[in-house]
């Protein structure tokens, strides 16, 4: 019996979504603050005892912070990042830098605001390694008056020159008040809303995530480095596999290009950004204890004293992004989507010979170095549909 074309088409299209529904997911790491294999090695290893005090309460809201380890990798579109250790459940923050695209600050400025009645404010002059400039600063933090909940806010700091910014924002969404937590940051989603009577705060709410942004919290550890100023015993720290882990978009990032390194500076210390431990990945040299405002330990009101330039080696740890060049939008394919991508960031953020390198690679395969992982959905769905299309084109011809 021969088929209609519309029979034929109807048929196709249904069999091929059932296809693509039925085809295996891509292996990501799952979002819930432990280690995952696909992470693999460390990126960078704790060096120094915490002087922020030893975590021992397998409850996870005890006293105590600590950077054990950070993981660090790429998925398909989506940059997943793994910080093995403890945050103390009193307001304490985490910070996290990322250098993604030029222009960023290798020295803070004052002038941003944002945060809790602007306290972001006393982050200026704090200095990193050279090489290193600061564009985005992801934050986060849990205390008990508010009832243990975790939040994470991310901001856009622009080069630091203006008192406004633009950020996102979210508390978790499942395990408030517990060691485990998890939650979603969306584009939609405003951030931490001003201090009382708005003091200090210039952030323009909105405007930084086009993707969500997830995160999970495990604070159950209790191993990992001790209470002191001393060298670390990294088998120590390397063993820790729990701690507070997130995934963002590349897109919101900058979308760095394939063979771009993503450079990320974590940094552990008090509400009000003005008073850092010694809890820093990469790490500092053992002796170093905390850094306080000045570098050495004391209360100055400001982080204008901490210049990493003055430790050895290099407190910031960095990831390859993988994929073909010419992929600008860091999706594993080389097609006109990045031409697009390319010429809307020309002057910015790509330059003449930048339209070469997509011109020489256009619809090349991913590379060796970095095996093509197709989005969860899109690969299937896109095989699904190059089946119709040929059913489509013999559809008259069909017979069962």
């Amino acid at each position: 019996m021969r088929c209609s074309v519309g029979l034929c088409w109807a048929g196709a299209w249904a069999g091929a979504l059932a296809w693509a529904a039925a085809a295996p997911a891509v292996a990501q790491p799952t979002i819930d603050g432990a280690r995952d294999a696909l992470y693999g090695p460390p990126a960078a290893l704790q060096t120094v005892q915490t002087g922020f005090g030893n975590a021992t309460q397998a409850n996870g809201l005890g006293p105590g912070g600590e950077l054990d380890a950070a993981y660090a990798t790429v998925v398909g579109d989506r940059l997943y990042v793994l910080l093995a250790g403890n945050i103390e459940n009193n307001f304490n923050k985490l910070s996290m830098f990322f250098d993604t695209r030029p222009g960023g600050e290798n020295v803070l400025s004052a002038a941003p605001s944002y945060d809790y009645e602007g306290v972001s404010r006393n982050l200026g002059g704090l200095t990193f390694d050279a090489g290193f400039q600061a564009d985005l600063h992801l934050y986060a933090r849990w205390g008990s008056l508010t009832g243990s909940v975790f939040t994470v806010d991310i901001v856009d700091r622009a080069g630091g020159a203006s008192p406004a910014v633009t950020g996102n924002g979210a508390p978790a969404s499942a395990g408030q008040g517990s060691a485990v937590q998890h939650g979603v940051v969306t584009p939609v989603d405003l951030g931490l809303a001003p201090g009382p009577g708005g003091v200090g705060e210039a952030r323009t709410l909105g405007g930084l995530l086009t993707q969500p942004l997830e995160f999970g919290l495990n604070n159950t550890n209790t191993a990992g480095v001790t209470g002191g100023s001393g060298a670390a015993n990294q088998a120590d720290a390397a063993a820790v596999a729990t701690g507070f882990e997130f995934s963002i978009a590349l897109a919101d990032l900058g979308s760095p290009r394939p063979g771009q390194l993503i450079k990320l500076h974590a940094a552990y210390g008090n509400s009000n950004h003005n008073y850092h431990s010694n809890q820093v990945l990469g790490g500092l040299p053992a002796g170093a204890g905390n850094l306080g405002g000045n570098g050495a330990g004391a209360s100055t009101g400001s982080l204008s004293g901490v210049n990493f330039n003055n430790f050895a080696g290099d407190q910031f740890f960095s990831i390859v992004v993988p994929g073909q060049p010419g992929d600008f939008n860091a999706d594993l394919h080389v097609d006109a989507a990045d031409y697009t991508t390319w010429r809307d960031g020309l002057g910015e953020r790509f330059n003449p010979d930048d339209y070469t390198t997509w011109q020489n690679n256009f619809g090349a395969a991913p590379s060796t170095a970095a095996p093509p992982v197709p989005e969860p959905a899109a690969a299937p769905l896109a095989l699904a549909l190059g089946m119709v299309a040929g059913v489509w084109r013999r559809a008259p011809y069909f017979s069962p």
